[in-house]
């Protein structure tokens, strides 16, 4: 009888140690009413929940407690929330986009017969242009608005509701709440922002796991995520990665890489160039000191990226939960 409530009490014990759970409430910021099916999730994970008819919702954020929790809802701006507390109710205010809207049913019109030229133009910039975007499918294309500003030669494109991809090539499901979204045909210059969650496609059978694998490693290989992940391990030269600043020389792990209070950070003053498989990419910061941790997430609006790293889009990227397997290779 002793043992086992010793192992009632280890357990529970565990249960609290590993188990940290947040509680929050969602809100119009300007009606202050309470917003019900919200999500509330961790970006680029497959961690995330809804509110209630109330607005409530609870989370537990252990395994991602050092990324920024995100919360969207259908006609509103996401927010994302750092230094969440177990002690309090956290209260999220979230802005609408009610004026966005109303813009979109004067001018959408004039973009009707040019829908679909817009469409591509879309798909090419958003999910992208190789052999994993073309495998991608939009299952909500008709909740995609388009707007062409004359002055500034840009697309721009809203979406009323989140924007269901069907990842085929990699077995993925992707919920992306698009915040900004804006292609300029003058310099070929793209800026999207938003947020995603990931979740696995439902009854696959045979070997086909198998041959996601593949097509997930193959994506892995070279990829932001397998960059900073390397950067974390100071495993660069095992991976295939080198790196040069802008004079040519070499640039070692100790040299962009700062720990501050166990966490670590980007820091370096000049552009620097990727090297992977003879395939390069630039990195230019954008903030002096960007966090990343060794999951491969970092603060994406922190760095502009160009090359072979700037081309890569929502087809070829991955959950943070991601593992690259040995069996992977056969």
């Amino acid at each position: 009888m002793k043992k086992i409530i010793i192992f009632v009490l280890c357990f529970y014990s565990c249960h609290i140690t590993f188990c940290q759970v947040i509680n929050g409430k969602v809100f119009d910021s300007s009606t202050h009413k309470t917003i019900n099916a919200a999500s509330i999730y961790f970006n680029g994970t497959f961690v995330g929940t809804t509110s209630d008819n109330e607005g409530n919702f609870e989370l537990d954020i252990s395994k991602n407690k050092h990324i920024p929790l995100t919360v969207s809802a259908i006609g509103y701006y996401s927010v994302n929330l750092v230094q969440l507390s177990e002690d309090k109710t956290i209260k999220v205010m979230l802005s609408p986009k009610s004026y966005v809207i109303d813009e979109l049913k004067v001018k959408a019109k004039s973009l009707k017969r040019k829908k679909n030229i817009c469409m591509k133009v879309f798909k090419e910039e958003f999910l992208g242009s190789d052999y994993e975007a073309m495998k991608c499918e939009i299952e909500n294309e008709n909740d995609i608005t388009f707007n062409y500003d004359s002055d500034y030669d840009t697309l721009i494109a809203y979406a009323r509701n989140p924007i269901r991809i069907l990842n085929k090539e990699m077995g993925y499901k992707i919920t992306y709440y698009l915040d900004k979204f804006v292609y300029c045909w003058k310099d070929l210059n793209t800026v999207y922002e938003g947020n995603l969650l990931f979740q696995d496609m439902a009854a696959v059978e045979g070997n086909q796991m198998q041959i996601f694998n593949k097509m997930r490693f193959s994506v892995y290989q070279g990829s932001r995520m397998q960059f900073f992940r390397s950067l974390w391990a100071d495993s660069l030269s095992s991976t295939q990665f080198s790196l040069k600043n802008e004079y040519g020389n070499v640039v070692r792990v100790k040299d962009i890489v700062k720990q501050i209070n166990g966490n670590k950070y980007l820091s370096y003053p000049n552009k620097i160039t990727v090297n992977y498989d003879n395939k390069t990419s630039q990195l230019i910061f954008l903030n002096k000191l960007i966090y990343f941790d060794k999951s491969g997430y970092f603060e994406g609006s922190s760095i502009s990226w160009s090359g072979e790293m700037g081309r890569q889009r929502i087809a070829d990227t991955l959950p943070n939960e991601y593992v690259a397997l040995d069996s992977d290779l056969e």
